[in-house]
């Protein structure tokens, strides 16, 4: 019930009366604020993967296949909030791919058996990407097509995409990585599914 109650925006208005009429008007949007009590902000940050520094990772250089092995995949803060109109930048660390479904979309929709294969000359053998379009309203870049280091044999890995979000709701992101997205409990770097939400208000 507590998380309930954080999470409720009080709606206020103020009214006028001219010539016996009432007229209701809501406060700006802007006069909302977060549970900590902070105007929405019009953009935010999301920190998509994460490197471990622990054991200590050197990534330089250069930037070395199996540095996929060291990346969390996490997104970071699990729940975004922004303002209608506003957007978030999606800081990729590592091999992910973020995308983003319509309001009303929970990770249990997601049909992860559809897929599609990276195009990329690596990593090889390819990997599963996740291509279920029902709902789908943003499909980030495919990461086996990031540009080579100046070596021309290591791609990199990191970078951002800056999505739009127009109208109010709660929003699924997910990581397209199939293996990324379902989560593993096995293996050298077990990780947990790879999803959070983005909430406009």
């Amino acid at each position: 019930m507590k998380r309930l109650i954080t999470h409720t925006t009080l709606a206020v208005a103020l009214v006028l009366c001219l010539d016996g009429r009432s007229i209701v008007l809501p406060l700006a949007a802007a006069e909302q604020r977060s549970p900590d009590g902070r105007p929405f902000a019009e953009n935010a940050p999301v920190s998509f993967g994460a490197w471990q520094t622990e054991p200590p990772l050197d990534r330089f250089p250069p930037n070395s296949p199996t540095d996929r092995n060291r990346n969390d995949h996490v997104l970071l803060p699990f729940e975004a909030m922004i303002k209608a109109g506003g957007a978030v930048n999606f800081v990729i660390s590592g091999f992910h791919q973020p995308i983003v479904y319509d309001v009303g979309t929970l990770p249990e929709n997601i049909h992860s058996n559809l897929t599609t294969m990276t195009t990329g000359p690596t990593p090889d053998p390819k990997v599963a990407l996740i291509n279920d379009p029902t709902n789908r309203i943003y499909r980030g870049q495919d990461p086996s097509l990031q540009p080579l280091d100046r070596s021309g044999n290591f791609f990199l890995q990191d970078r951002v995409e800056v999505v739009h979000f127009l109208d109010p709701g709660t929003y699924l992101v997910i990581c397209g990585v199939q293996d990324h997205f379902l989560g593993s409990t096995t293996g050298p770097n077990p990780q947990p599914p790879m999803f959070g939400f983005v909430t406009v208000k």
